[in-house]
């Protein structure tokens, strides 16, 4: 097959939760990972706070998001961008962590499950390492839209951030603010 510039690659982002830090066995995992051709490109370990756990797991339904919060913030996590030299490394990924999931248990183990949400988590773990292009979209919510409340009692506010979340859309900042005249 052709070469691809690195820019070009496809790269995949995987998430180790706090529980498999916590028991020591991250290295064993990284070790299988490479011993399947799946090349470990960057990995560090992060805190996620209540915020940033809310932020990255805003696709889970609403039900399941809680636990999942809470399991994520339970200590340090550890990322993984991952690589194959065939560039189908999504899909390897997935197979691969869906058969460590008997080992070291269902859910301890986050992929990205399509281009865009590797694109998408690598801009919410790694923004410093690429210059990956990711689309943004600024949003206006009007002071008399807000406190219209729908038929289930959420605010337009809530609604809006409700579809972008079911769309796996990320929101990356929101600011409450008084435009004056001039603005």
């Amino acid at each position: 097959g052709a070469m691809l510039a690195l820019n070009e690659k496809v790269r995949t982002i995987v998430v180790f939760r706090p529980q498999l830090l916590i028991a020591g066995k991250s290295d064993e995992i990284i070790a299988k990972f490479e011993e399947n051709y799946l090349e470990v490109k960057a990995h560090k370990q992060v805190y996620l706070t209540r915020e940033d756990a809310e932020n990255f797991c805003h696709f889970y339904p609403a039900a399941q998001r809680a636990a999942a919060v809470e399991a994520w913030t339970k200590g340090l996590s550890k990322v993984l961008v991952l690589e194959h030299l065939d560039g189908d490394i999504i899909e390897r990924a997935q197979t691969f962590i869906a058969t460590l999931a008997e080992t070291y248990g269902e859910d301890s183990i986050y992929c990205s499950t399509s281009r865009w949400e590797s694109m998408r988590d690598f801009e919410f773990f790694f923004p410093h390492l690429d210059g990956t292009t990711v689309e943004r979209t600024l949003a206006l919510v009007k002071p008399d839209g807000n406190a219209v409340e729908s038929d289930d009692g959420s605010s337009l506010e809530q609604h809006v951030e409700n579809a972008l979340a079911a769309a796996g859309l990320l929101i990356v900042g929101k600011k409450a603010a008084k435009l004056g005249e001039q603005e």
